[in-house]
């Protein structure tokens, strides 16, 4: 029965061209996600995608290493001499200031996390870091958690005390050194594109149109007086169907991800897995290295995709119709977001599944919550919640159509 439901699902064409354009959709936002790393040559030429990610390699591994304050030093002194050889930077022409960006390419995420240490919470000057000449100590994980512990007392009216002591405490926990290397591909995968959060709404919204005929194909096809009439019609029969939604969503979605993944990171490297997240998410709560982040991105997705598409099918078996849970599964995957930016809607629409598609955005904000008493992160909260929701919606959606009456 399984094989046989899994088999209608693959076999309309619907769902066939639905398959040829998601795979359309990954194997372009790989290519996306891959151009977005650029290099500077020394000439001032640009390049992208695989070439640069090569030369960046070659140039960031010169660095590769812990990030002790001696490091830190001479990072500033390199970037200090660099900019002392240019001159005055604005009087120079756009190739010329490219060309001195070039030799900064490999210690680039640092100089740009000491900035942001240096520049003070909340605040950016991306040529801050050129006062400093590497002779005085740049404390940089210390400013980190002094600059938040300023914020929180200037600006963190909002927070309550145990709030404000639970961030203090992420920040302490933070463990230093970092550990630095070439990491483009996990930046580009997971910090400097918007192809992620995108991929994971259409993937939902495709896989809504594969799950939305399982529970209604009966109906539509008139069959449903002969389905629920045969011996096992209401026991395995439909007890196929609910493991057949598990099994295309779970296929589908780490099938694409996997692709996804495999083509950007097989072409810009597997390299800079263990990097702390905070080299390029300086005020990211979550301590978590880039290969951390991925694991908890993707899980929170595919847990935030099993929930969506379930009440998919939900809806589908109650209203007899695939397009009701095509609709129930666009509507929830790809809507939220944009009601977010109506007040009404502003303060509950971060507990909408959609925002587990959108963690990568989101790992750098305050979004923490007393739960019972405990201080936790959104995503912290979320993720168990709906894999508990998730899971309490399966036999409902099973006696649903176990009990639906045949017209």
């Amino acid at each position: 029965m399984l094989k046989f439901e899994i088999k209608k699902v693959f076999s309309k064409r619907v769902n066939q061209i639905a398959m040829l354009v998601l795979l359309l959709m990954v194997v372009i936002g790989g290519f996306l996600t891959i151009n977005d790393v650029k290099y500077i040559e020394e000439d001032g030429k640009k390049i992208t995608g695989l070439s640069a990610a090569r030369r960046l390699r070659e140039d960031q591994n010169e660095w590769k290493g812990e990030l002790t304050e001696d490091v830190l030093k001479k990072i500033v002194s390199e970037n200090h001499k660099i900019n002392a050889e240019a001159g005055n930077l604005d009087a120079l022409p756009i190739v010329e200031q490219d060309k001195i960006f070039a030799k900064t390419q490999g210690f680039l995420p640092v100089r740009e996390m000491v900035n942001m240490a240096i520049v003070g919470f909340g605040e950016y000057d991306y040529y801050k870091v050129n006062t400093l000449d590497g002779t005085n100590e740049v404390g940089v994980y210390e400013k980190r958690v002094s600059a938040l512990e300023e914020w929180i007392e200037e600006e963190g009216a909002g927070f309550t005390e145990k709030e404000k002591q639970f961030l203090i405490q992420r920040w302490e926990d933070l463990e230093t050194p970092f550990y630095y290397e070439y990491a483009a591909g996990w930046i580009a995968l997971l910090s400097d594109s918007q192809i992620i959060p995108t991929l994971l709404c259409i993937l939902v919204a495709i896989i809504g149109i594969f799950i939305s005929g399982i529970f209604s194909d009966e109906y539509i096809n008139k069959s449903d007086s002969i389905f629920f009439s045969t011996k096992f019609g209401r026991s395995r029969a439909v007890l196929a169907k609910v493991e057949t939604g598990f099994l295309v969503t779970t296929i589908v979605y780490w099938g694409a991800i996997l692709m996804y993944t495999l083509m950007v990171l097989g072409i810009l490297g597997f390299g800079g897995a263990n990097v702390p997240i905070q080299l390029v998410n300086w005020k990211s709560m979550y301590n978590f290295t880039f290969i951390q982040e991925y694991f908890v991105v993707v899980l929170g997705g595919y847990i935030g995709s099993l929930f969506i598409l379930t009440v998919a099918m939900f809806v589908s078996a109650k209203s007899r119709s695939s397009v009701m849970g095509i609709v129930t599964a666009f509507v929830l995957s790809c809507v939220p977001m944009f009601l977010g930016r109506i007040t009404l809607f502003s303060k509950i629409i971060n507990f909408f599944p959609d925002i587990m598609f959108r963690m990568t955005e989101e790992l750098d904000q305050f979004l923490i919550y007393d739960i019972g008493g405990k201080i936790m992160g959104l995503f912290e909260f979320l993720i168990p919640v709906y894999l508990v929701l998730y899971l309490l919606i399966l036999p409902v959606l099973y006696q649903v159509y176990r009990r639906a009456e045949v017209k």
